[in-house]
């Protein structure tokens, strides 16, 4: 009759089938071109490679576990495995590949632990990179006030707007040249900040005469300390070969 006997057999074994807890994109951070500034979930940058800023707060992370950035659900970059600084700092400066510009871009993150198991993904953070400023496209005379026979008299208004190809945020008071004969008048802005159209207008004065029309000469606009940018602070290209006399 055989005795069976075993004796305890111990293991260093651990299950863990706890998920992590959510990480959070906490900033986007544009470091090139005209404005350095955090990018708002939202917003927009001219910053192709800007880096992303994840928050471990909560989340019990710890090290060796790996963190995932994804564009949509594809993941962008590399998985980051977390080390004892990320976990001391709570946080994880991740660069982005380059992103498309003239594009809207979602991202999120997601943590998994050493066992395997995924956290819940992050919420979305979205932003747009624009690659390019606005550009002036033309400049024509839209729109006239009091004329009589086509013809402007003193107190009569004239109205020029100017096209851009993508919108433009205005600060200031820029203004547009024009010429009214053989002198050279400045229309102010009226409206169109936010758009991709602005509108500036000008008052005839007395003793002021134009025989072949009012036109606009090169390079018109003047900024007078002011801006005209896009959402990106980027400066618009003012460079305009002018506009012919409209008589």
């Amino acid at each position: 009759e055989a005795t069976l006997t075993h004796g305890a057999i111990t293991s260093n074994l651990i299950v863990d089938n706890t998920p992590p807890g959510r990480p959070t994109i906490a900033a986007v951070l544009d470091n090139v071109g005209t404005d350095t500034s955090n990018v708002a979930n939202g917003g927009v940058t001219d910053d192709s490679q800007p880096v992303v800023r994840v928050s471990l707060a909560g989340t019990n992370a710890v090290v060796g576990d790996t963190l995932t950035l994804r564009r949509q659900t594809a993941v962008l970059g590399d998985v980051v495995t977390l080390t004892q600084a990320h976990i001391d700092a709570q946080s994880v400066d991740i660069e982005t590949p380059v992103l498309a510009g003239g594009q809207s871009h979602t991202l999120t993150v997601e943590l998994t632990d050493r066992a395997g198991n995924n956290g819940p993904t992050s919420p979305d953070f979205t932003f747009s990179v624009v690659s390019t400023p606005p550009v002036l496209q033309s400049v024509t005379l839209v729109s006239s006030t009091g004329a009589q026979t086509a013809r402007l008299n003193v107190g009569d208004t004239v109205t020029a707007r100017v096209q851009f190809d993508s919108v433009v945020a205005v600060t200031g008071a820029p203004t547009l040249a024009l010429q009214v004969g053989s002198t050279t008048v400045q229309a102010s802005l009226v409206g169109g900040s936010g758009t991709r159209f602005l509108d500036f207008r000008y008052t005839i004065a007395a003793n002021q005469t134009d025989a072949d029309g009012i036109a606009v000469g090169s390079n018109p606009i003047t900024l007078n300390g002011g801006t005209l940018r896009n959402a990106a602070s980027q400066d618009a290209v003012l460079t305009h070969a002018g506009t012919a006399a409209n008589a």
